[in-house]
């Protein structure tokens, strides 16, 4: 009969801690930090402070993902902070993720100086798929201040470096980013052809929760390309996937509420756009996400003045303005003033409608709009005006 060797805290850590992982990946986040507050408990007896930080830096990093955005920032602060960890790779972890949570808080500038802190410490430390991962937060900061050129040359970047490592996970994920990035600058196309790819990937590994997302992107673009039927289809398989695996995260949900309201929206079904728009306002302002908050009040008064007629919509316009102007939130401050400009030529307000596209203008030449499409779009604002 075969000797049986004892299990060491140390492997039992490193067990706990990669199927945490795995966990993680397929979106099962209880079952994930369950496995990271044992591996936890067993650092804590055993006296391993290595990997304890490990595990630290891992519980900070799913904290951040399941919204529980102060207890996050805590794990990860302890770790920067702590002597021993001061150039190895889990505190470049944590500096990611406080980086993170500074995004998520529209603290521009913190979650830069937290990422490129990261990045020093893994070029350092020769950690390139890291590197990657880190140049992708950077480009997210670039994405949500409407600097479209700079995000993408840090997305093709680490992109080039998840694709040479063969990560599929991770090469998904910028792919979905580029693909967004595409469909800004309004070249479908380009677009719908990155997140075939990533939806690719995302089918082999069974990635469910990319899936919807990767779905409602393509949603999207086929409600700006006018082909609602497409569209629509697109919105029902994401629904089902939501249905049949559980996935009632709030960024899951927020999304497909305001994929839902703009598609609903262009097909003239005004009643349901509000539904979805009060719920994605509801949703955003519980995950405290400022971004999907600001267009979510920015949407709802768009459908309101269109469908009433009435001035009384122009004050939801003004609140996602308002949170926009505050937090930085370059996309959304655009998004409000063309809207402004459109709803106020639809009320008669020739002249409040001149000035939300002045804003709107002013706006788009910092994000370097191009004059061509800066003119065709000032054309239809002020169409009449």
């Amino acid at each position: 009969m075969a000797g049986r060797h004892d299990i060491t805290p140390g492997v039992l850590m490193d067990l706990l801690v990669n199927s945490s992982l795995v966990c993680k990946i397929l979106a099962r986040y209880q079952e994930s930090g369950d496995r990271l507050e044992r591996a936890a408990r067993v650092a804590e007896s055993s006296g391993d402070l290595l990997r304890g930080y490990r595990v630290a830096a891992e519980r900070a990093a799913l904290c951040y993902i399941r919204g529980r955005l102060d207890e996050g920032l805590q794990l990860a602060r302890r770790v920067i902070g702590a002597e021993g960890c001061q150039a190895g790779e889990s505190r470049a972890s944590c500096l990611n993720t406080e980086g993170n949570i500074h995004l998520r808080r529209c603290e521009f500038e913190q979650a830069e100086d937290s990422f490129r802190r990261a990045l020093e410490l893994y070029q350092g430390t020769g950690r390139e798929l890291s590197v990657g991962i880190t140049l992708n937060n950077l480009g997210n900061i670039h994405n949500i201040r409407g600097e479209s050129q700079g995000a993408l040359e840090l997305y093709h970047r680490a992109l080039e470096i998840f694709q040479r490592f063969g990560d599929s996970f991770r090469t998904a994920h910028v792919l979905h980013a580029i693909c967004q990035m595409q469909q800004y600058q309004r070249d479908f196309a380009q677009a719908r052809s990155y997140q075939m790819r990533s939806l690719e990937l995302r089918h082999r590994m069974q990635d469910y929760r990319g899936i919807v997302n990767g779905l409602l992107v393509l949603a999207v673009i086929e409600t700006d390309l006018l082909n609602y039927e497409a569209a629509l289809e697109r919105l029902l398989e994401a629904d089902a996937l939501i249905e049949t695996h559980g996935l009632r995260e709030p960024h899951i949900l927020a999304f497909r509420h305001g994929t839902a309201g703009t598609l609903y929206f262009d097909t003239g079904e005004f009643d349901k756009a509000e539904t979805c728009f009060i719920e994605l306002i509801e949703i955003s302002r519980g995950m405290g996400s400022v971004e999907f908050l600001s267009g979510g009040h920015n949407w709802l008064g768009k459908t309101r003045v269109t469908r009433d007629k009435s001035e009384l919509g122009l004050a939801d316009i003004r609140q996602g303005l308002e949170i926009a102007a505050a937090r930085g939130l370059t996309v959304q401050e655009q998004d409000g003033w063309n809207f402004m400009a459109l709803c106020c030529r639809l009320l008669g307000k020739k002249e409040e409608s001149l000035r939300a596209a002045e804003r709107y203008a002013e706006i788009s030449r910092r994000m370097g709009m191009p004059e061509d499409s800066l003119r065709e779009n000032l054309r239809i604002l002020t169409d009449g005006a």
